[in-house]
């Protein structure tokens, strides 16, 4: 297969695959779409997120704000990714599948930045005691407060999507250890 930087739309990969509204795929219904798209087409990326401390947003503002936060981010993954697959694998935890091999880490790059700056999240975060201050510029200027650990990883001929889940759920992994708001491809 030839890879270039135009998304394959999801309607000519899987017809009966129709996301209705800012949802993400339950981690069964992901793996299976992933699995029948590499049984025909077996190279593309696979991108596992997970937000980092959104304990923090749990504990100091509640899980209300904590789930309100997990809504937005959903909501941007979806419109970063309009093409691709995306499922929810866990609490804090997320995979996009697309068949872009060569545009993946500025996918990442994409989603990583674009959390990182969101004004919604921001002002979750303006609104945590302890982090008051007069304006949300103000709360930018020193840091974000929800970010995310993204690994890619590869699909290829022979790999199987359970390797391909490891590789860049150990390369998200080592996106945390490294200090976390960052890419790592495994």
């Amino acid at each position: 297969m030839t890879t270039t930087s135009a998304h394959v739309p999801l309607e000519a990969r899987e017809p009966d695959v129709r996301r209705t509204g800012a949802t993400a795929l339950s981690r069964v219904e992901f793996t299976e779409q992933v699995r029948r798209v590499l049984a025909t087409k077996p190279t593309g990326s696979l991108l596992y997120i997970d937000v980092d401390h959104l304990a923090r947003v749990n504990y100091i503002r509640g899980f209300e704000k904590g789930d309100e936060a997990l809504r937005r981010l959903i909501t941007l993954l979806l419109a970063a990714t309009p093409q691709d697959l995306v499922g929810r694998f866990g609490g804090e935890e997320f995979v996009v599948y697309t068949q872009h091999v060569s545009d993946a880490q500025d996918l990442a790059e994409e989603i990583r930045s674009q959390i990182e700056r969101d004004d919604m999240l921001t002002e979750i975060r303006a609104a945590t005691p302890g982090h008051a201050t007069a304006t949300a510029k103000e709360h930018v200027s020193r840091g974000p407060f929800l970010t995310v650990s993204i690994g890619v990883a590869y699909a290829m001929p022979g790999r199987s999507f359970e390797e391909v889940l490891q590789a860049a759920h150990e390369a998200q992994n080592a996106a945390k250890a490294l200090g976390r708001n960052r890419i790592v491809v495994g």
